[in-house]
């Protein structure tokens, strides 16, 4: 996981790990910041069999599929287009009425969330008003201005807050790219816009 992520994964490993997280999450954050690793993460944790004190084990059937890009109750949203459209979330939403293949749950992450046109959020309300099983859906958003009110309210939020100069900086002569503070500053501090 991305260094800066990690204060923001294990503030939702702990809310997971008390029972509290609930079946919608809304993680906002500038571009460039990783979220959707932090989804993964969070996706992981949830199919797993034995997570071990808000981490997932590594080891159970779930975690394995997982690590092979297999999970058959995760659900990721590709879209090639600048929205997203109505068929695209009654599609996913129609995944997560399906049983669980595995018993744990189902997942879905839409990346880019503030991209969904207003009939495609207006599709999604229901399913987070009244959501299938365990289910969790992970929405991911860098504009939270361009999503309806009514997402907003029915989704817990988590903010991902941009990493200090140096520690940005410092990620990058680790991956072995010498940039400027210019070059942060240009890109508004994020990590994966610089690199």
């Amino acid at each position: 996981m991305y260094p800066w992520l990690i204060p923001d994964w294990h503030a939702l490993s702990q809310t997971a790990a008390a029972g509290r997280l609930g079946h919608a999450w809304l993680l906002l954050g500038d571009p460039g910041l990783g979220k959707e690793q932090l989804a993964q993460q969070l996706a992981r944790l949830h199919l797993c069999h034995q997570p071990d004190r808000g981490e997932p084990c590594g080891q159970c059937h779930s975690c394995q599929l997982f690590e092979k890009g297999h999970h058959p109750d995760l659900g990721t949203l590709t879209t090639e287009g600048k929205t997203i459209g109505v068929e695209a979330i009654r599609e996913i939403c129609a995944r997560l009425q399906n049983s669980a293949q595995l018993g744990r749950g189902k997942v879905v992450i839409i990346p880019d969330a503030e991209r969904m046109t207003e009939s495609a959020a207006n599709a999604l309300l229901k399913t987070l008003e009244e959501p299938a099983g365990d289910s969790l859906l992970l929405l991911i958003a860098s504009q939270v201005s361009r999503l309806l009110p009514t997402i907003l309210s029915r989704c817990h939020k988590h903010v991902c807050q941009l990493p200090a100069e140096g520690e940005t900086l410092a990620w990058l002569a680790e991956q072995g790219h010498q940039a400027t503070q210019a070059q942060v500053r240009i890109c508004q501090g994020a990590p994966l816009r610089v690199l």
